[in-house]
């Protein structure tokens, strides 16, 4: 058991550093995306037709909206980590 234990601590201290700066990218990236107003407006855009398409449903036209805000906040948290892979590497 104190093995598995050792193993444990030695590996969070191996990688602890760039996971955490991974994720701290990433989630910068998110919600840079997250307030820019081209993304907010293609993701109302896409609810709204979504919405419109049936009947005027509201609820499908806002769960559309919500979804493509995180699709493409999810996306460019992804973009934001690829392009900084050097200084995750390095930490």
């Amino acid at each position: 058991m104190t093995n598995v234990i050792e193993m444990k601590e030695k590996y969070e201290g191996k990688y602890r550093g760039k996971i955490e700066k991974a994720t701290k990218l990433f989630l910068d990236g998110a919600k840079i995306s997250m307030v820019d107003e081209n993304n907010i407006m293609t993701a109302l855009t896409l609810g709204l037709i979504q919405g419109l398409k049936y009947k005027g449903n509201f609820k499908r036209g806002a769960k559309t909206a919500f979804t493509g805000m995180a699709v493409i906040g999810f996306g460019n948290g992804l973009v934001c980590v690829i392009r900084n892979w050097d200084q995750v590497k390095q930490s």
